[in-house]
């Protein structure tokens, strides 16, 4: 199931995300095998203030060799540079999300997850 939220807060500690989508408030969790995507970049405004974060999002996908899971890929003293790091940073300025999550029935484990720049007025 893909929804389409912007975030209110993360924590690394425990995996749990929290998210509006249309008003609703709803929590998932991020796992190990919880995939991050590369964001549109060019789908930002210069001056959008979550575009440098994005940017650190696609950078950390782009330096990892192999398939990209949501595991700790930086030493823990980087902790801006992880993707918990920077999921932290997107929660903490209200960023827009496609978040994916596992079709096993009633499952709150996130599948994938990638910022986007605006959330669709007619998603699909």
């Amino acid at each position: 199931m893909n929804l389409f939220a912007t975030l209110i807060s993360f924590t690394p500690s425990t995996g749990a995300l929290t998210y509006s989508v249309d008003g609703v408030t709803q929590t998932s969790t991020l796992v190990s095998s919880t995939k991050p995507l590369r964001a549109a970049l060019n789908r930002y405004l210069p001056t959008d203030p979550v575009r440098p974060i994005v940017t650190r999002w696609n950078t950390l996908i782009d330096s990892a060799k192999g398939q990209v899971t949501f595991d700790n890929l930086n030493p823990v003293s980087d902790i801006l540079n992880t993707f918990n790091g920077i999921t932290s940073e997107l929660a903490a300025n209200d960023a827009k999300v496609q978040i994916h999550l596992k079709l096993k029935p009633n499952s709150d484990i996130v599948a994938s997850l990638r910022p986007i720049s605006f959330i669709p007025t007619d998603p699909i």
